[in-house]
């Protein structure tokens, strides 16, 4: 495998073609100081076999060029000194490092920046923080140009192995590069040869500072994807300067924040390798090392870029938040082993910062967390451990306890495993659930663990079985709204939509605009049928991570889905829904049956059955998941794996 082999990139050694592509922690201190948990997080990675590790963005003016919460900086000595524990801790198990130096630029909140306002090329306001940024002036991009300079100079003392530019994904050397953003007059505005300048400027100063041997590597954006924004000849162009300027290497990404669809993290609706196009494009007209990224979430997909001749490296995020040990796994031939990102971006890019403020993996629990110690410690007494119910919180369960060294059973009364993961998958760009379903199904395997599938879980079967300790993970069930009419019409569940077992109208009308609702119209839609989803809520997708739900959303509108939002139903008739809506009311008709995604309810009817039974009470029992209450994939992950820790 290519990607496995030794690469030489300027002096520099890496001991595979793997990058760790560059991620926000919000791992850092309030201060901007580096914390053991930081530090923790990133020798996982490095434990696990990366060649080369991107740090997350690090700002080179603390707060005002913050563009999340906690933000690594490095922009005065004093924080030289935690940098060096960083990478000396990396360099002990063989990979190299470099530090991303940023300036969010309109992207800062003044909340991340202390009240501050943003500033950036022009007074042109992103999405992010809404705010009317200030233009810099001569003097400040001077200045600015200077801090630059000065990270660059603290990152070589402070023992990394080379250092990124980030120059893409809308932050402030983009906003300068774009004319999307960038409508200045002055040397730094207008034509092409004056929105580069700052970007040439930059590495110009760095260079100075830290002498030509020492590598300096850039992150460019391929192809904007928004009106007036970057193109791939102007990056083409920007990138023949860059080298002649003396830039080592330069990773091509794409997308951005502002982009209708193409995103800077892409999520799952997005194709596996969306952006190794375009560098494969600027490859052709480069002779220094090209790094391409873009949802590579598996080492065959990268080996394929590499071997294809697309670039010389391939830089992988996400993929090593769901499986940090995937390149050892690589080398030593256990693909089925790896946990594969699938694109959800609940965890990482999508976390509710007020809940999670850190970085985290729907997949994987232990994102974050690493400084707590190993990943799983052996159960002091064997017990066998029963768990009811092979959704993504019984499985996970099921594995966390098997690998403790407790003897484990899994009952599931459908014939196979997945539980909702198996409907999450049916909508059309939702399939790569059924990634983890397999991922679980070889875990239980290499685990032995006992599957009972197709089995009902009655207390006098538990009972028969003698567990020491019950896991409840029977999922929820459908909840219906009370409405005037209801029980007139034909109904069915988004559930039994998608699951196919009963046919649909032309006409179909859903109640309910949370994900569910909008991934059943999304499948429903793709078949041709006329589609309109009814929300009492102001907004649709409350539920839904902010990229995955831009992209629904796009392909909802193509497909010509009528959304209405704010709005009551009055009456339900057979054929006809009355709603107020948008200040008078409105009949919409539909073919039978009417869909409801309304939510649903904890299915506690097991855990009642077995505290009324005798023979049960002594028995340990937990209830997780959907079954303890309807949440996300990462609350019934994250509870099979904190339960099974804790027995």
């Amino acid at each position: 495998m290519k990607l496995l082999d030794s690469f030489q990139l300027k002096n520099l050694f890496l001991k595979n073609r793997i990058v760790m592509a560059s991620m926000g922690t919000n791992l850092a201190d309030t201060e901007g100081f580096i914390t053991d948990e930081m530090i923790a997080y990133y020798v996982e990675r490095a434990k696990g076999g990366a060649g080369l590790i991107m740090t997350e963005l690090v700002t080179v003016d603390f707060p005002f060029g913050n563009g999340i919460e906690r933000q690594l900086s490095i922009d005065n000595d004093k924080y030289i000194p935690g940098l060096q524990r960083l990478t000396h801790q990396i360099h002990r198990y063989g990979s190299k490092v470099f530090i991303q130096l940023n300036h969010a630029g309109n992207r800062a909140k003044p909340e991340f920046t202390r009240g501050s306002v943003p500033v950036s090329a022009s007074s042109i306001p992103s999405s992010i923080s809404k705010i009317e940024p200030k233009p810099l002036t001569g003097e400040e991009i001077s200045n600015l140009i200077g801090a630059f300079g000065r990270a660059a100079r603290r990152a070589q003392e402070a023992g990394f192995d080379g250092i990124d530019l980030h120059f893409a994904h809308g932050y402030l050397i983009c906003q300068f590069l774009s004319s999307f953003t960038n409508k200045r007059t002055d040397r730094y505005g207008g034509n092409f040869e004056n929105r580069v300048r700052l970007a040439l400027e930059v590495l110009e100063r760095c260079r100075c500072e830290v002498g030509k041997d020492f590598p300096i590597s850039t992150k460019v954006v391929g192809q904007q994807y928004v009106k007036g924004g970057i193109t791939l000849l102007e990056t083409k162009r920007l990138c023949h300067l860059l080298q002649q300027n003396g830039i080592d290497a330069i990773q091509v990404s794409g997308g951005d924040p502002e982009s209708p669809d193409r995103l800077p993290v892409p999520p799952m609706y997005s194709r596996r390798g969306c952006y190794t196009n375009l560098a494969k494009s600027i490859k052709k007209t480069l002779n220094i090392p090209v790094i391409a990224v873009g949802r590579i979430n598996n080492v065959l997909l990268a080996n394929q870029v590499i071997e294809s001749g697309k670039a010389d490296l391939v830089a992988m995020g996400r993929a090593f938040l769901a499986d940090p040990d995937f390149p050892r796994k690589a080398l030593e031939g256990k693909l089925k082993e790896m946990r594969m990102c699938i694109g959800c971006n609940q965890g990482c890019r999508g976390r509710d910062r007020t809940r999670y403020l850190t970085v985290g993996c729907v997949l994987n629990p232990r994102v974050g967390k690493e400084k707590e110690g190993p990943e799983i410690a052996p159960a002091g007494i064997p017990k066998h451990v029963l768990v009811i119910g092979a959704g993504p919180a019984g499985m996970e369960a099921a594995r966390v306890a098997a690998l403790r060294g407790h003897k484990v059973t899994l009952i599931e009364e459908q014939r196979s495993l997945g539980g909702q993961l198996r409907l999450a998958a049916r909508p059309p760009g939702r399939g790569e659930f059924r990634h983890l379903i397999e991922w679980y199904q070889n875990q239980m395997t290499k685990l032995v663990v006992k599957l009972l599938l197709g089995r009902k879980a009655t207390a006098d079967f538990i009972h028969s079985l003698a567990p020491d300790t019950v896991i409840i993970a029977t999922g929820s069930r459908p909840l219906f709204p009370e409405l005037e009419g209801l029980k007139q019409v034909k109904l069915a569940h988004a559930s039994e939509i998608l699951e196919k077992k009963v046919q649909i109208g032309q006409q179909a009308v859903i109640i309910g605009g949370g994900g569910v609702g909008l991934e059943t119209a999304d499948f429903l839609a793709s078949k041709g049928k006329k589609v309109t989803v009814i929300e009492q809520l102001p907004e649709v997708g409350h539920d839904l991570e902010g990229s995955t739900k831009k992209a629904l959303m796009a392909r909802l509108a193509r497909k010509g889905v009528e959304i209405l939002t704010g709005t009551t139903i009055v009456k339900v008739e057979i054929g006809t829904l009355t709603i107020q809506w948008n200040g008078s009311k409105r009949e919409i008709a539909f073919e039978d049956p009417l869909i409801i995604a309304t939510g649903a309810e904890a299915n506690l009817d097991l855990y009642e059955s077995l505290k009324k039974t005798e023979e049960l009470k002594n028995i340990d029992i937990h209830v997780i998941g959907d079954s303890f209450s309807p949440r996300l994939l990462r609350e019934a992950i994250f509870e099979g794996y904190g339960t099974s820790q804790n027995i």
